[in-house]
């Protein structure tokens, strides 16, 4: 098998999928988990993506914390929701939460040194939820409007976070 084959994995569209999932079973069979209402190409942008994120290195790529809350503002406006408050925080299962109720959006600060591509997917899709709460269909629909290549950059985002995982269970 060359570098660039995988092994065979499955496709699925789930109702409920809260993000594309590529997870392994016990006999090591691969399944990639789509959202209803992601586009047709997302499974394809999602591994390329998780390919290069897989290979990146966050050092020397750094994004301001102002230049992120600018990013919200213009994108807030552009998609018709009140500017929320950002906030930076680690948590260890999540690398975006929409706190709707309160006007907040919480990245996690390692977002920071990513692509401003990745790093803006982040925060639309944070904010999306201003607009739809959960992760129907119509909410892949309407963040496919917004960012037509949002499988991608998540791909990028579980690729280097799977690859920076791995680096640390090395040490």
């Amino acid at each position: 098998m060359g570098k660039n084959d995988r092994p065979p994995f499955h496709v699925v569209s789930r109702r409920g999928a809260g993000c594309i999932r590529l997870t392994r079973d016990a006999k090591g069979r691969r399944t990639l988990t789509l959202p209803l209402g992601a586009p047709d190409t997302a499974a394809g942008r999602f591994l390329l993506g998780w390919d290069r994120g897989a290979a990146h290195s966050a050092a020397g790529t750094q994004t301001s914390e102002e230049k992120l809350t600018q990013l919200a503002a213009q994108w807030a406006e552009r998609m018709g929701v009140e500017c929320p408050k950002i906030v930076f925080q680690k948590d260890s299962s999540r690398w975006g939460n929409c706190l709707w109720t309160e006007g907040t959006i919480v990245l996690h600060p390692a977002l920071l040194g990513l692509p401003g591509p990745v790093l803006e997917e982040s925060l639309v899709h944070e904010l999306e939820h201003f607009r739809i709460h959960d992760h129907s269909p119509a909410f892949w629909t309407e963040l496919t409007a917004w960012l037509p290549d949002w499988a991608y950059c998540e791909g990028f985002l579980r690729g280097w976070a799977s690859g920076v995982r791995r680096e640390n269970r090395q040490r």
